[in-house]
């Protein structure tokens, strides 16, 4: 089976997320030459070599001035050149939010099949099986593929198949001419964040804070705590609307799905909305002062006192442990 795998760059930077998605190819199938990727950009050759040793055999580079910015119609008319190039079996994205934008999109142009945000994945004959949560997490369903229509179109859960240098492959590079259309559509743009942090959807660590924490000074003090993990910090959406934190960094239904080795929440009570975006996280530690809160349901480890105590303690612990 011949597989794509979109790589996301930002500033000429393969996105990890995006390495994981070549990793997940490779538990589909295993003959190296039959799994290439594609990156788009202005000038991406130099992305494109860092893929060697990640598992594909060739990268195509789409190339254009128009490709600067992110811009959804033009990057999905650079991925199905790539497509046209490469006549794939299946095309594999990350589920980050570029991924879960041009997915879709793709697999309307073809009229093909496609499963998103999925968390295993194998193939057998024609059809691709995987398995994904569904209504807000609380099953995990078995679903299945086609690929009767091609290209079947797969978006993977990221922090869900771990990246792997040793997969070979000396991902030669080869140009593609993007056949971009015109389009009102326009990227003026791109206002990026300012923390250096590792983007909520990729991060290992999360450390989320909700409404109990009472104002947007008290919030803050989770960065300290952040800083010794080297975690990134979320939010719920109490918080968020209470203007704690900014509406990028939302766990839950209505912000970003994470799925971290660890997730520590403070002052979240826990209700569906936000266990929708954090429940498969790997590894979830819960402090609130109310022993029945719904985030304890999923937690594997909780606290029940003041978060206010409880969280220069345990930064303090992990200083000691981490030192």
């Amino acid at each position: 089976m011949k597989i794509l795998v979109f790589l996301e760059q930002r500033q000429n930077s393969i996105r990890p997320a995006a390495l994981e998605a070549l990793a997940a190819a490779h538990k589909i199938e295993s003959d190296l030459s039959n799994i290439e990727a594609v990156v788009v950009g202005e000038s991406v050759v130099g992305a494109a070599e860092q893929t060697k040793g990640f598992g594909a055999s060739k990268v195509y580079a789409v190339e254009h001035a128009e490709l600067a910015a992110y811009n959804p119609l033009k990057y999905c008319d650079a991925i199905e050149s790539a497509v046209k190039e490469s006549s794939p079996d299946l095309v594999l994205f990350s589920a980050s939010p570029m991924g879960r934008d041009l997915s879709p999109r793709l697999a309307a142009r073809f009229g093909s099949g496609i499963l998103s945000d999925v968390t295993s994945i194998q193939a057998s004959g024609d059809k691709v099986t995987a398995k994904k949560p569904m209504y807000a997490g609380k099953i995990i369903a078995n679903v299945e593929l086609s690929l009767s229509e091609k290209p079947g179109i797969i978006s993977v859960r990221p922090n869900t198949f771990a990246a792997n240098d040793q997969l070979g492959g000396e991902s030669s590079v080869s140009s593609v001419t993007a056949e971009l259309k015109d389009t009102p559509l326009v990227t003026k743009s791109i206002k990026a964040g300012s923390s250096d942090k590792a983007d909520l959807t990729e991060a290992q660590i999360v450390i989320s804070g909700g409404r109990s924490l009472g104002s947007k000074e008290n919030f803050a003090k989770l960065d300290s705590l952040a800083n010794v993990l080297g975690a990134t910090v979320g939010a719920s959406r109490a918080a968020v609307l209470d203007g704690f934190a900014d509406h990028s960094m939302q766990v839950g239904q209505t912000g970003k799905t994470v799925n971290p080795k660890l997730y520590i929440s403070f002052g979240i009570s826990g209700q569906i909305q936000h266990l929708a975006g954090m429940r498969t996280s790997k590894c979830i530690v819960a402090v609130n002062t109310n022993p029945d809160a719904p985030i304890f349901s999923v937690a594997d480890y909780g606290i029940v006192g003041d978060m206010f105590e409880a969280l220069p303690i345990m930064e303090q612990k992990f200083k000691e442990l981490l030192v």
